[in-house]
């Protein structure tokens, strides 16, 4: 069993960097795994710190959105996590590991309404609605 130790890892905080530690800690996770042949089933819970705000990328993401003001820093923020998950996964290749494994990618709605970000489905479910989110008519 793999756990993250409660030791403090940056200090100060920089948020730039928080993807790219990320990324490199699946690896790490998926390297291990693919040494070990008695490796049992794992569960990887990644919690991207995007598409919250305050926005951070990487500066290298800086103009990767074209959309207008405010849109194009959340633009920015969702092609860097886009870059990372599609890192995370080719890494779970290169280590024989994606042909076994289950892989979910979810968010939440994005950030909150405070003005910064100009999104189009702020507080809502968006165009998913899970099934345990609704009600049968026959209850």
């Amino acid at each position: 069993l793999e756990s993250c130790s409660s030791t403090i890892s940056m200090q100060p905080f920089l948020p730039f960097n928080l993807t790219r530690k990320y990324i490199d800690h699946a690896k790490g996770v998926f390297q291990r795994r693919a040494k070990d042949a008695s490796s049992k089933p794992f569960f990887l819970y990644v919690a991207f710190a995007h598409p919250h705000t305050p926005l951070f990328y990487d500066p290298k993401f800086s103009n990767s959105s074209s959309r207008p003001g405010f849109k194009k820093r959340y633009g920015n923020t969702l092609a860097e996590a886009d870059a990372a998950i599609g890192e995370i996964y080719s890494s779970l290749e290169e280590h024989g590991l994606a042909k076994d494994t289950l892989v979910f990618i979810t968010s939440d709605n994005g950030p909150a309404n405070v003005g910064s970000v100009d999104c189009d489905d702020i507080g809502s479910v968006g165009p998913y609605l899970g099934s345990w989110q609704t009600r049968s008519k026959s209850r």
